[in-house]
């Protein structure tokens, strides 16, 4: 009866051993994927062989004939000339 219980346990801590063993392993090569994943895809943003897109800036709404008025204001303003 001690012997087949002595059995049982050796046996459960081979099996837990095992599958400790194939965690650890998994882990390690999720790691080593991520790793060399995270290498190609630096090398090849640096390359410049894709690019990353950034949202597109609104259009200024300013024509430049305002422009040009406003900066005539400013001078005229400078001078003391009222409009």
């Amino acid at each position: 009866m001690l012997t087949q219980i002595a059995t049982l346990a050796t046996e459960a801590i081979v099996v837990c051993e095992m599958l400790l063993g194939m965690v650890l392993l998994l882990v390690w090569i999720a790691l080593e994927l991520i790793g060399y994943g995270g290498v190609l895809f630096y090398i090849a943003r640096s390359r410049g062989w894709f690019t990353l897109v950034a949202p597109a800036k609104p259009r200024r709404d300013v024509r430049w004939g305002v422009t040009v008025r406003a900066a005539g204001l400013r001078r005229n303003l400078e001078f003391g000339i009222r409009n």
